[in-house]
């Protein structure tokens, strides 16, 4: 079996070396599964370490792209996402805030308000054909009745547009 290169060879072989051998026997080596399982323990704890540190430190309603993003790493949560697609929007980033609205209602398909928006900005950029389909799924995720109303009227003056 090749052992693994070492930048001192083991304590017992250096007293030996060095005329003062010990009284003991060599010991023998550790057993692989049992370094691995270590190790793996050692792994798993730091991580969840790490976990339970970042979910304290973070803003609960973080209003700056750094905190939406650590928010959306650690908890993952479709309302995070939400949340950062709406700072992009605010902004006037249509590109990445349709795709992170996308993002959300993969994450959460049974929220209405996550295609709803998806459809307002769509039909904004003239993208009809898109917003209508995000405003049905918003209308069988069950959206309210008033909104839907107004995305609809959104969409419809998209479609008139187009058609000119």
């Amino acid at each position: 079996m090749l052992r693994r290169a070492r930048t001192h060879p083991h304590l017992y072989d250096r007293l030996v070396a060095a005329g003062a051998p010990p009284t003991w026997p060599r010991p023998q080596p550790p057993e692989r599964a049992t370094s691995v399982v270590l190790g793996c323990v050692l792994v798993a704890v730091s991580l969840l370490g790490a976990v339970v540190f970042a979910r304290r430190a973070i803003d609960p309603e973080p209003r700056d792209r750094a905190g939406l993003l650590l928010a959306v790493a650690v908890q993952q949560r479709a309302y995070d996402v939400g949340r950062l697609a709406a700072w992009h929007g605010e902004r006037g980033e249509t590109g990445p805030a349709l795709a992170l609205y996308g993002a959300a209602e993969a994450l959460e398909p049974r929220d209405p308000w996550y295609p709803t928006v998806r459809a307002a900005l769509l039909a904004a950029e003239g993208r009809c054909a898109e917003a209508q389909d995000a405003l049905v799924r918003a209308e069988a995720a069950g959206a309210e009745e008033d909104v839907v109303e107004a995305v609809r009227v959104a969409v419809d003056g998209c479609a008139v547009l187009q058609a000119r």
